[in-house]
């Protein structure tokens, strides 16, 4: 089995105390909430571990969550975590995030990453169309 830091992600021993890429004391990493758990998981190695993390933000719709998934987005290589992000960025309902979205709907991205933004933009058109007509 591989074990990982939690705070910088370098492969470690399982009995390590201390990370020594990092200096992370892994027994205080278990303080940490479940929450921030997963923000930090945002930057594993393994691509479905990230996608997991990003699906499990998106539906918890922590806007604290955002920045980080933000700063993801401009990290993130695989285009079905960057889809995924979109996505859970989109469950959040944040309108400032619809330009930053729209970027994604170009031709420069695989179908799947475009395909999210483009949900993500139509629901929240909608969304705004619904609150008019109130």
């Amino acid at each position: 089995m591989i074990f990982f830091c939690p705070h910088c992600w370098s492969e470690i021993q399982e009995e390590t105390e201390i990370c020594p890429f990092c200096g992370t004391h892994i027994s205080k990493e278990s303080e940490k909430s479940f929450k921030d758990k997963l923000i930090s998981a945002l930057n594993h190695p393994e691509p479905k571990t990230r996608m997991r993390a990003v699906n499990i933000l998106g539906k918890l719709r922590d806007r604290k969550a955002a920045p980080a998934l933000t700063e993801r987005l401009e990290k993130e290589k695989d285009a079905f975590v960057l889809s995924e992000i979109i996505l859970a960025l989109g469950m959040m309902n944040d309108d400032s995030l619809i330009n930053e979205l729209s970027n994604f709907n170009s031709k420069d991205y695989p179908i799947v990453v475009r395909n999210a933004a483009k949900k993500v933009i139509t629901l929240q058109s909608e969304k705004g169309k619904s609150y008019e007509a109130r």
